[in-house]
């Protein structure tokens, strides 16, 4: 026996357990992503100058770090770990371009979808909106009114025009 005003469980379609699998396959690999995360936009905005250095530059610091042993000394860093991370940057570059290409085709795949029913659905509720028989206006009055409320068109109730004042009828009046 169920409680009156009891919402009932909610089942899971075919379609949330699809998405619930590629969302839970994207964050697995990512976590195989070195140093994966998100950062807040004052760090980015921080890190921008030296994240924007040059493959080439960050080369050429290696090669000055290997012939040189006093920099090499007095450097927080190897060539290898140079080397290693412009390696990284270039494998895992394009793997987030690409990421977010992806995701862009599956929002734009999703507002299409959308699109398209919410197409038809309109012109469902034109029909059902224009219907004349009064056997089939009753049965949809209801269904019309939730309808017209869901879509959230047209004018909001108890929204009343600003009055103009006295002042600014008197300010725009003088010229």
């Amino acid at each position: 026996m169920s409680n009156i005003g009891e919402t009932p469980p909610v089942v899971p379609t075919v379609h949330d357990v699809a998405a619930g699998k590629i969302l839970g396959d994207i964050r697995a690999l990512m976590q195989t992503v070195r140093g994966f995360g998100f950062t807040s936009a004052s760090h980015r905005r921080r890190i921008n100058p030296s994240a924007a250095v040059s493959s080439d530059f960050l080369l050429s610091v290696a090669l000055a770090l290997d012939s040189s042993e006093a920099l090499r000394k007095v450097s927080d860093v190897t060539p290898e770990q140079i080397r290693d991370i412009v390696s990284f940057c270039n494998a895992y570059g394009p793997v987030g371009e690409d990421m977010a290409l992806t995701a862009n085709g599956v929002t734009q795949s999703v507002r299409e979808q959308r699109a398209n029913v919410g197409s038809v659905a309109l012109r469902v509720y034109r029909v059902a909106r224009n219907f004349h028989t009064r056997a089939e206006r009753d049965v949809l009055v209801p269904h019309i009114a939730n309808m017209k409320r869901a879509l959230g068109r047209g004018r909001k109730k108890g929204v009343k025009p600003e009055p103009e004042t006295a002042v600014r009828k008197e300010g725009g009046a003088s010229a």
